[in-house]
């Protein structure tokens, strides 16, 4: 490069620099269809997930296996959604079912342990266990909800509410009735995964 070459190049990229973050981004070159529509299909599984996990508590609080989550309404979600990704009113609709369905599960433990149903050690009064346990409930119903309301991951402290809730009841065998998710939400996404982009062959 000649150097009255090279100094234009170096001004021009001071320029560039003094810019606002605004005026870069304009001057950036626009981003190919593949890494946008990567995005809307990062944020459309998010969105199933979260729908399979809400579908996944109310089936618990109903009695009823994992098993019973509607596919169909997941694949219509991701149908609806696929193309350009959940709006922030799908968000906020979303996350207020979810956190109704994280309450109403936490309640059902606390009124397990309220209502006298644990069958605690006889080492130390009931009251002990029976207020260690609250605690424990409403720490954890706090993870979660707050994890809802990030954009975070909800699933590990809803995992150690599963883990409390076998400890309630005293199962031999430990219940996940969080099991299924992965398969479930992957299915739901199949048919958009296999609209993606292509890049353009050279």
């Amino acid at each position: 490069m000649a150097p009255g070459a090279a100094r234009i190049a170096r001004l021009l990229a001071l320029l560039v620099a003094a810019l606002p973050l605004a005026a870069q981004a304009q001057l950036a070159p626009p981003r190919g269809a593949t890494e946008q529509f990567g995005e809307q299909l990062a944020a459309t599984q998010e969105y199933v997930q979260r729908r399979w996990l809400m579908w996944s508590i109310r089936s618990q609080l109903n009695k009823n296996l994992s098993g019973s989550v509607p596919k169909a309404d997941l694949a219509a979600q991701a149908r609806r959604l696929g193309t350009r990704g959940p709006s922030a009113q799908d968000w906020t609709a979303l996350n207020a079912e979810l956190t109704r369905e994280i309450d109403a599960y936490f309640d059902w433990q606390e009124n397990f342990v309220r209502t006298g149903q644990v069958r605690w050690p006889q080492d130390r009064p009931r009251r002990h266990y029976d207020n260690t346990a609250l605690i424990l409930i409403e720490s954890i119903r706090v993870e979660a909800k707050e994890a809802v309301a990030r954009r975070a991951d909800p699933m590990p402290a809803m995992m150690r509410g599963n883990r409390l809730y076998n400890g309630l009841v005293g199962n031999q065998q430990f219940w996940n009735f969080f099991f299924g998710g992965e398969e479930s939400v992957e299915e739901a996404m199949r048919h958009i995964k296999m609209a993606a982009p292509r890049p353009a062959r050279r």
